[in-house]
């Protein structure tokens, strides 16, 4: 935790690494003093800044903006690696990840097609009277057992 102070008056205790936004939303001026246990006088926030940045772990490179890209065999245009053909010349990129190996081609008849159907209430409405017949011949067949 460090001190934040202006014209030598302790106006709020903080953690080192929020300072940057507390002066960025002008909470904390680079003007204000600030001490920290085991100082031995108080310094300018602007140099608590200057450390703090300094410390910061360098931000990641950019890729080159070419990393992704793949020369066109036919056309020589660059391509993304992820395209499956070529926008400039239409070639097929056979490199490209995504396109899939061609197989052997099957021709689909009706005869290969499966319906499918999802259960739900058209299948109680259309069963329900076949199950209550059923039910009705078998107490029919019951009473007459009965007697």
């Amino acid at each position: 935790m460090i001190k934040i102070a202006r014209a030598g008056k302790v106006i709020g205790e903080y953690n080192r690494g929020d300072v940057p936004a507390l002066v960025q939303s002008k909470t904390v001026l680079t003007t204000d003093d600030y001490w920290t246990s085991g100082m031995a006088a108080w310094a300018k926030v602007s140099s608590l800044l200057s450390e703090i940045e300094a410390s910061a772990p360098p931000p990641p490179t950019a890729p080159s903006p070419t990393t992704n890209l793949i020369k066109c065999p036919d056309c020589q245009k660059e391509v993304s690696k992820l395209a499956q053909s070529c926008p400039g010349c239409g070639r097929p990129l056979l490199e490209s990840p995504k396109a899939a190996p061609e197989g052997p081609k099957r021709v689909i008849t009706t005869e290969d097609s499966v319906m499918t159907r999802s259960r739900g209430c058209g299948d109680i409405i259309v069963f329900s009277p076949i199950i209550l017949i059923l039910l009705a011949l078998m107490a029919a067949m019951m009473g007459s057992c009965s007697r």
